[in-house]
């Protein structure tokens, strides 16, 4: 039997979709559909007809270097159920960044209150924005390719119908495709679930629709945890305290949240609870073999780990594309103080005269210099068995200085034994080998990170190792046929940013953020050693 609020959704969902299908067919639709139906179409060409064929493929690759890989996705299943098991549910928004933050409030909160985690799969695709607890949980309903099988069973030189112009433009995957859960679920109990719904609960866990409590939040930040009732750590962003004694008090078999993202919004400020954090992002680190293998492969063409230091960029949507100006400036100025001993006039000359205008985001932008960042392995987190060689080479001073602006024109490195050959007399000193991950369309010509090819003759992106990206191609989720390659890519990328002998990030980005305090020190071998927010001290 179908709860009221189910009928409603249907019935909802059923009018706006026939105003859409007529409004597409009287139009021709919107710009957006546009757009996402041409992506889609791309998606549905590139599809392999034979997933047999791309598990095959892949395995043939990493067969050359004796890895192993299994593309089938994990069979869903839920174990027994005691009736006297109690249950944390959220729901997952945004990118995938994000939502591995929520992920880890999750994982820390249904520990602390001793409540099996239903865990939804990752979303990968174009990002389902923050709503309010209702409209999430709605969107997340529609968010359906079920009664959609026959699109991908659509021959790939056919037009896509108007119901699956965005089937090939998104998918989902289980979080063991990326982590170990099974470490995970030493601390913490834990279901994935392929489907949200609160029918999902009834029909897999035994209850009743008043088991269920649910905490909707109508803000992004509605509240931050406290684990203990004695810290004085601030609220922040966050609208209101709440305390970890009230939340163990719910008798309800199922907490329902909303969103769980932010930063240390769950904290973990005793002792207990901050080993229990750790444990949880030293074991969020990515251990999908395909993944690995193309990664270090990569770091390996690039001297190995340690021999390089890494760089990401992001620049390309939000807040990002605004700041992406400073941003570049800024890292450009602190790898320029780092790495090298170009002089005031010398940096204008390598970035082309253009220090003022990149220092400016829209026409009120102040123009200013922000404190120079500390790279994580020059004076903040460093590798020291790594660090010494990759910086002595980087490192050489007094090169004469050339004023012949026709130098400017760095040729493109064909590999890394070519990037160590001179350029010119000034900069042919600079070979301390750079990897810059970033998110900017073809970065050897786009002219927000021209200064970096201008100064450094041994900068690589991902673009420069098209061969090692190929067991990419043949990677399909095998449930709704849709490739990964695209959703995979940043992933590589972070990988092996994160391998270099040091690490620079871009303010507020949560993919610098989870390299730097997670990927970084685990491929370093340095460790994760501070979490969390400390417990302000008592006068």
């Amino acid at each position: 039997m179908l709860s009221a609020r189910r009928r409603r959704y249907y019935v909802w969902v059923g009018v706006v979709g026939s105003i859409l299908i007529v409004l597409q067919l009287l139009y021709g639709g919107s710009r957006q559909e546009w757009v996402a139906s041409m992506q889609a179409a791309e998606l549905h060409h590139r599809s392999p007809s034979d997933p047999s064929i791309t598990s095959q493929r892949v395995q043939e690759l990493l067969a050359q270097d004796g890895g192993k890989w299994n593309n089938n996705l994990p069979k869903r299943r839920v174990p027994h159920i005691s009736p006297t098991d109690k249950f944390l549910a959220y729901l997952p928004h945004s990118g995938f960044h994000n939502q591995r933050i929520e992920l880890e409030n999750a994982l820390l909160l249904a520990n602390y209150l001793d409540r099996i985690l239903l865990l939804p799969d990752i979303f990968l695709g174009p990002a389902m924005p923050w709503l309010k607890f209702d409209k999430l949980y709605e969107r997340l309903l529609l968010q359906t390719k079920r009664g959609l099988e026959h699109c991908f069973n659509i021959p790939s030189d056919s037009p896509l119908p108007t119901e699956c112009l965005n089937f090939f433009t998104w998918t989902t995957l289980p979080w063991s495709f990326l982590y170990d859960l099974d470490a995970l679920r030493s601390k913490i109990r834990i279901i994935p679930r392929d489907d949200v719904s609160d029918e999902w609960m009834y029909a897999n866990l035994g209850i009743t629709e008043g088991n269920v409590e649910y905490l909707r939040d109508v803000t992004p930040f509605d509240f931050r945890v406290f684990d203990d009732p004695t810290s004085t750590t601030l609220i922040g962003k966050y609208k209101e305290r709440v305390d970890l004694q009230f939340l163990q008090q719910k008798q309800a078999r199922v907490l329902q949240f909303g969103s769980l993202f932010g930063t240390n919004r769950v904290l973990a400020q005793t002792p207990e609870h901050n080993d229990l954090l750790k444990f949880i992002r030293e074991t969020m680190i990515f251990n999908n073999p395909v993944l690995l293998n193309i990664a270090d492969k990569i770091a390996e063409l690039l001297g190995g780990n340690g021999t390089y230091l890494g760089v990401h960029l992001r620049v390309g949507d939000g807040n990002f594309a605004v700041d992406a100006n400073i941003n570049v400036d800024d890292i450009y100025h602190t790898l320029v103080d780092q790495i090298t001993d170009l002089s005031a006039d010398e940096i204008d000359f390598w970035e082309g005269g253009t220090h003022n205008r990149d220092r400016q985001k829209n026409l009120e932008y102040e123009v200013k210099r922000i404190q120079r960042q500390t790279i994580p392995g020059f004076g903040g987190i460093v590798n020291p068995e790594t660090a010494t060689a990759a910086q002595g080479k980087g490192l050489e001073k007094r090169a004469p200085l050339t004023t012949d602006r026709s130098l400017q024109l760095v040729p493109r490195p064909d590999n890394t034994e070519q990037c160590l050959g001179p350029f010119n007399d000034r900069t042919k000193k600079f070979t301390t080998r750079i990897y810059i991950g970033t998110d900017a369309p073809r970065p050897r010509k786009n002219p927000l990170l021209f200064k970096f090819f201008n100064t450094f003759p041994c900068i690589f992106t991902l673009d420069d190792f098209f061969d090692e990206l190929e067991p990419l191609n043949y990677l399909v989720n095998e449930v709704d046929k849709v490739p990964l390659e695209s959703s995979l890519i940043p992933l590589v990328d972070a990988m092996v940013a994160a391998k270099g002998f040091a690490f620079l990030g871009t303010p507020a980005s949560t993919f610098s953020t989870y390299i730097e305090r997670q990927l970084w020190p685990i491929y370093s071998g340095t460790g994760i050693k501070e979490v969390g927010v400390k417990k302000p001290q008592m006068n």
